[in-house]
């Protein structure tokens, strides 16, 4: 999955003060490791990329998550300036059939 922040006339945001992070609920299976309660600063050229995966012994995973993109002012710790949430999505992993099924969410502001 890949998330990328754009402003209003469509152009990706790179650095600026854009982070991501995650929150994640697992409904069945194998907790994974994820960027749950860090932010992470806006990537080269602004694309994040949530790589899902699963090992062929794993049991049936199913996974709610919300992602957060917010825009931070550049003095620390202190709340965004806008606030968006992609979810919940929908994240199926069945390692016995070979496949992982994603349903993106809405998008919506938050702030």
């Amino acid at each position: 999955m890949a998330y990328l922040a754009i402003d209003q006339g469509g152009n990706i945001i790179e650095g600026n003060g854009i982070a991501a992070t995650e929150s994640i609920t697992v409904e069945q299976g194998v907790k994974p490791a994820t960027s749950e309660g860090k932010l992470m600063p806006s990537p080269e050229r602004g694309l994040y990329i949530d790589v899902q995966s699963t090992k062929s012994t794993d049991p049936l995973t199913v996974i709610k998550q919300k992602v957060f993109v917010g825009q931070f002012p550049p003095v620390a710790n202190t709340r965004a300036t806008h606030l968006f949430r992609v979810g919940p999505n929908e994240i199926t992993k069945d390692a016995k059939a070979g496949t992982i099924s994603i349903k993106i969410g809405p998008t919506s502001k938050v702030w």
